[in-house]
């Protein structure tokens, strides 16, 4: 059969057309073509009554309607099998049993365009008053998943790094997206480890974030060095300040540069006897960390004292090649280590209660 109506189960189109009709012609005959002389509202009241009157169930309903739809963009040939559809078990036996053939519908293409129209309407309206149910659902159960998506990082945060805040704050003429930001602080407090010299400790800040910008290493981290350190105010020389994401990859890598001079500066902590001592202030999600470093001798055995004041609660170890000390509480924390050498270097690995699977801060503390 070639009916447009091929989309919709057989058992289902009898039962409408049979009510509708109220009479089982295998055959068109004068009384069918009579049809096409009916008043289109005797038409519409005399479909939507058929409708009414069949029960539908909420998934097939779903299923039927998009056969519809799909039927309207040219999308189902009329040969589909309605089984693959629409459900069997959504017919009643008393569906199966009606003995009405369809009839030759496109003898009647007036009648068949607005039933196709009324019956996805009413598809419709049943889906949107008995929508089909999830299988953890039932019927009658309070549903309310709410009107608006919201998305997973808000369902469920990552917790990000909260050493961050300072990296942002930077006096340097852009301001570095939070992946680059995170990746620069790591290859900064790696690097600040390592006893290099300034333009090589610049270069292997920023290689793994541009790899293909390698043969401008050199002349970059060398015009870096020789220019005033840029600021947005006050009386140092300023460069005009740039959007970093907008701008081309060998500018990326002259402002990536800039901020890995300003964090190797603040990540190190350098002490001798002349200069005994050393502050330094670090910005955080939950405030500011202070850090005092002295170094002295009182007596034969030489001596680095830290005094850290942490913005909440956390720990903080002091780690040297030979020994290494911890403190944990809230407030000023402080660790001292003996027998303190020129030319010793120290890690002070800082991390606050909060974020203890994140990657620790880590100063590197120099004895000249």
């Amino acid at each position: 059969m070639n009916s447009n109506l091929d989309s919709v189960p057989g058992a289902l189109q009898a039962r409408l057309l049979g009510q509708f009709l109220d009479r089982e012609a295998a055959v068109v005959t004068e009384e069918d073509e009579a049809l096409l002389d009916l008043d289109p509202a005797e038409i519409d009241r005399a479909i939507e009554q058929s409708l009414a009157t069949y029960s539908y169930d909420p998934d097939d309903v779903l299923m039927m309607a998009e056969a519809l739809d799909q039927f309207d963009q040219n999308e189902l040939p009329f040969s589909t099998d309605v089984a693959a559809v629409a459900p069997a078990r959504s017919l009643s036996p008393s569906d199966l049993s009606v003995a009405n053939p369809m009839l030759d519908l496109d003898a009647i293409p007036a009648i068949d365009q607005r039933y196709q129209t009324l019956l996805k309407q009413r598809l419709m309206l049943e889906a949107e008053q008995r929508p089909p149910l999830f299988p953890w659902e039932s019927p009658g159960m309070a549903l309310d998943y709410g009107d608006t998506y919201e998305d997973a990082a808000a369902i469920a945060p990552v917790p990000g790094n909260p050493w961050l805040r300072q990296v942002l704050a930077l006096d340097i003429p852009t301001t570095l997206p939070a992946e680059i930001a995170d990746r620069l602080l790591a290859a900064c407090q790696s690097v600040a480890a390592q006893t290099l010299k300034e333009g090589v400790a610049l270069i292997r800040a920023v290689e793994e974030l541009f790899p293909a910008q390698e043969a401008l290493f050199n002349q970059r981290a060398g015009w870096v060095l020789q220019t005033a350190t840029p600021g947005r105010t006050g009386d140092r020389l300023s460069l005009p300040y740039r959007d970093f994401e907008s701008s081309n990859s060998e500018n990326q890598l002259t402002l990536a540069m800039f901020a890995a001079r300003e964090l190797l500066k603040k990540l190190t902590i350098t002490l001798s006897a002349k200069e005994p001592t050393d502050a330094q202030e670090w910005l955080a999600d939950q405030g500011a960390l202070r850090l005092e470093a002295r170094y002295g001798t009182p007596s034969d055995r030489s001596e680095l004292n830290i005094t850290l004041h942490l913005p909440s609660s956390g720990s903080a170890t002091l780690s040297g090649s030979r020994s290494s000390v911890q403190a944990t509480g809230t407030g000023a924390l402080r660790l001292s280590m003996l027998d303190v050498r020129p030319g010793d270097r120290f890690a002070l690995a800082v991390t606050t209660a909060d974020e203890v699977e994140l990657p620790p801060l880590t100063f590197t503390i120099v004895v000249n």
